[in-house]
């Protein structure tokens, strides 16, 4: 490994040029803000697909239970038969 010499003022400049590049708290802030308002506006998205969900299965009535089990049981007898 090569050993530098580095004077003070160059170190010195050396980290405020880091400290240039590292975010406030603000730019923190603003960050999270606009993640907020993502993450808020895909859980609404999401509610809106189970409230489209929760319609539909309750349009299938009270008996859909009944009747899926119903179904599945005659999809086993078809693949028995295969």
């Amino acid at each position: 490994m090569v050993k530098k010499n580095i004077t003070i003022e160059k170190l010195a400049e050396m980290i405020a040029n880091g400290f240039e590049q590292t975010a406030t708290k603000d730019d923190l802030a603003t960050g999270l803000a606009e993640v907020r308002k993502e993450m808020h506006e895909r859980f609404a998205a999401v509610d809106e697909r189970f409230d489209r969900v929760e319609l539909h299965i309750s349009s299938l009535g009270s008996d859909w239970r009944e009747r899926f089990d119903a179904l599945e049981m005659r999809v086993r007898k078809l693949e028995h038969k295969r």
